[in-house]
C-alpha cells in the first residue's frame, strides 16, 4: 500500500507567523486532513530556516497544533532550510556549504520547486504520495512513474 503523507506550510496556512504562533484556519485544515486520511502528517515550512528553529517549532508550536488538528506530527521528516540545501548540494554534485540560503531561495523561492527537490532526493519518499497543504502553492499533481512517486500541491485558500 502507497503510503500518503501530508506536509503543512507553517506561516498563513496553520499559524500566522513564526513570532506569534496562533493558530488559524484550524476546521478547514482538519476537514482536509480527515479527508486525505495520510499515514504521517509532517512539517514543509520557509520558516524554519535551521535546527534552533525546528527546536523552537517543536516546543512552542507543535503541542497547539497537535492538539488543534487532532494528529501527532512528525517532525523527523520536516525538513528545514539548511535541510533542503543539502539535499541540493548533494543531488547538484556541489561542495558541502556551497550553496547559501540566498542561493536557495533565488533557486527555489517559489514553493512548490522546493518541495518537489525534496519529495525526490529527501528521505527515501520511494512509492508514496506527498501533499503539500501551502499558502503559496497552485494546485498541482506531478506523477514521477521511475520513483512511483506523487506529489501533489493544495493551495490552503482552495479548502
Amino acid at each position: 500500500m502507497t503510503e500518503k503523507i501530508v506536509f503543512l506550510d507553517l506561516e498563513d496556512t496553520v499559524i500566522d507567523t513564526f513570532a506569534d504562533g496562533n493558530l488559524v484556519r484550524t476546521a478547514a485544515v482538519r476537514r482536509f486532513l480527515a479527508q486525505e486520511r495520510p499515514q504521517r502528517v509532517a512539517l514543509f515550512s520557509y520558516a524554519l530556516w535551521d535546527e534552533r528553529d525546528r527546536r523552537n517549532c517543536e516546543r512552542r508550536l507543535v503541542p497547539g497544533l497537535q492538539e488543534s488538528l487532532g494528529v501527532a506530527l512528525d517532525l523527523t521528516i520536516s525538513p528545514t532550510i539548511d535541510d533542503l540545501r543539502r539535499i541540493v548540494e548533494r543531488t547538484r554534485r556541489m561542495a558541502a556549504g556551497s550553496l547559501s540560503q540566498q542561493d536557495f531561495f533565488d533557486w527555489f523561492g517559489r514553493k512548490e520547486e522546493g518541495f518537489i527537490q525534496f519529495a525526490r532526493f529527501g528521505p527515501g519518499f520511494e512509492g508514496q504520495t506527498l501533499v503539500l497543504l501551502d499558502d503559496m502553492v497552485p494546485e498541482m499533481e506531478l506523477r514521477m512513474p521511475a520513483s512511483d512517486l506523487i506529489v501533489r500541491t493544495v493551495p490552503v485558500q482552495s479548502l
